[in-house]
C-alpha cells in the first residue's frame, strides 16, 4: 500500500464528520482558507519508518500523517473551546478506526501527539491578520506488508 492510499483514507474519515465539509479537509492545499468554513484540517506529507517483520519478506511500515487543524480566531475565547473540541473529536474518531476502516493490512493507527495550540496569521504582512488558532497533531499508522519482486519474484 502507498502513503497516498493511507492519506486518502484519513481524509475520508475526517470528511465524514459532521463538523467538516468535503472541501474543509485537504491534502496539502492551503487554498482552503479562501473557501469553505472552519474548522479546516490540512493533511501533510509526513515521515515514515520501515522495518523487518517476522518472515524474510515481511515488512512493517509506519506512516506518519501530520494533521494541521485550524479554527478562525474571533478574539472572544470561543475559538479555543472550539479547537479543543475539534481536536478531541479527531482523537476519539481515530481511536474508533484503529485499522482505518479495515484498510488493507493496517494493524493500528492513533493520534499520538499534539503541539501546543498557537495563534498564526497568513496575512500579506505577518502579524496583521486574519488570525487562526493552529493545532498540529501526529497520526501514526502501522501497516504490515510483504516484499515482492527482485529476489522474491
Amino acid at each position: 500500500m502507498s502513503y497516498t492510499t493511507v492519506l486518502a483514507a484519513v481524509q475520508s474519515i475526517i470528511q465524514a464528520l459532521d463538523d467538516y465539509d468535503d472541501g474543509d479537509v485537504t491534502r496539502g492545499d492551503y487554498r482552503v482558507f479562501s473557501r469553505g468554513s472552519p474548522p479546516y484540517a490540512i493533511l501533510g506529507g509526513g515521515a515514515f519508518e520501515r522495518g523487518a517483520d517476522v518472515h524474510p519478506q515481511g515488512r512493517m511500515n509506519k506512516w506518519v500523517i501530520p494533521i494541521e487543524l485550524y479554527e478562525q480566531y474571533a478574539g472572544d475565547g470561543s475559538e479555543l473551546d472550539n479547537i479543543v473540541a475539534h481536536r478531541q473529536t479527531l482523537i476519539d474518531t481515530f481511536d474508533g478506526y484503529p485499522t482505518l476502516n479495515a484498510l488493507g493490512n493496517i494493524t493500528r493507527c492513533m493520534i499520538t501527539a499534539g503541539e501546543t495550540v498557537r495563534r498564526v496569521s497568513f496575512g500579506e504582512k505577518a502579524g496583521q491578520g486574519p488570525y487562526w488558532l493552529l493545532q498540529e497533531m501526529t497520526l501514526e499508522v502501522f501497516e504490515k506488508s510483504t516484499a515482492s519482486g527482485g529476489e522474491y519474484a
